[in-house]
């Protein structure tokens, strides 16, 4: 995508090479890289950040990538062939994959149900014009919409396992009480560091306190989803803990298991 366009004609300019021309309410904003694979269609998704105005955020720990727009979220998890859709599972037709070192997303999708309702456009792909038209609801206020129902995953048994393989349980599946002969229940992950305390400190500047907290927030909310466990942070912030602390914290809990999160 190149840098925006500061005419009348677009907000962006227009790539060369295949493209796709973008309207939003009738308006031209410009033209996204178009690609192909293995005759599918896919577009970047840094470009689907620009066109829908919203924010991507990677997850170091779990590698997953959120598309963050207004107040709804979209997760891509590169290589899988399914979504969270505010944190609703969806499966995909086909798969995330990579193209020159950037994640593309089947172009299909951003017409589909689970996306359109989310970002709250109405999308057309017309695939032998190469356009796309975003519709926002203020523009369609007086006409009558009807959310159409995400149709059901062509093999349901595939979903199921593709959720179990990520390690997420769909909001549909519930959660499990925890078993009687589990010996693990409440576990403590402690972020090492923290507050006037950096820990070790790279050579770009990076502290470790705040990598240790990124993965201690996201080893936390994965072992939440599984829903075996009862999991509690030392810290959620960057907030200096004496040992002593962390160690009453985690005593005070009855943790089964103290998960002290370091990095050098």
């Amino acid at each position: 995508m190149l840098p925006p366009d500061s005419s009348s004609a677009g907000l962006f300019s227009k790539p060369k090479g295949t493209v796709i021309d973008v309207y939003r309410d009738g308006r031209f904003i410009g033209g996204i890289p178009f690609l192909q694979e293995e005759g599918i269609p896919y577009v970047f998704l840094s470009d689907v950040e620009l066109v829908f105005r919203g924010t991507l955020h990677w997850f170091q720990v779990s590698g997953k990538v959120r598309l963050a727009i207004g107040q709804h979220w979209v997760d891509f998890f590169p290589g899988e062939q399914v979504v969270s859709v505010d944190d609703v599972r969806r499966p995909l037709d086909h798969p995330l994959t990579e193209i020159d070192g950037k994640i593309a997303v089947p172009l299909e999708f951003l017409s589909s149900p689970a996306f359109t309702q989310a970002v709250e456009y109405g999308v057309v792909w017309d695939g032998s014009a190469k356009t796309l038209q975003l519709a926002s609801l203020e523009s369609q206020k007086g006409t009558v919409q009807v959310p159409l129902p995400l149709p059901p995953a062509a093999d349901p048994e595939r979903a199921k396992r593709v959720e179990e393989e990520a390690g997420v349980r769909g909001k549909a599946a519930g959660s499990s009480p925890l078993p009687q002969g589990h010996r693990i229940h409440r576990i403590v992950v402690d972020a090492g560091h923290g507050g006037h305390d950096p820990g070790a400190v790279g050579y770009r500047r990076t502290k470790e306190k705040d990598i240790n907290l990124l993965f201690a927030r996201e080893l936390t909310r994965i072992l939440r989803e599984r829903g075996r466990y009862e999991v509690y942070l030392t810290r959620e912030d960057d907030t200096f803990v004496p040992l002593a602390d962390r160690a009453l914290f985690a005593n005070e809990r009855q943790a089964d298991l103290f998960l002290s999160i370091h990095c050098n």
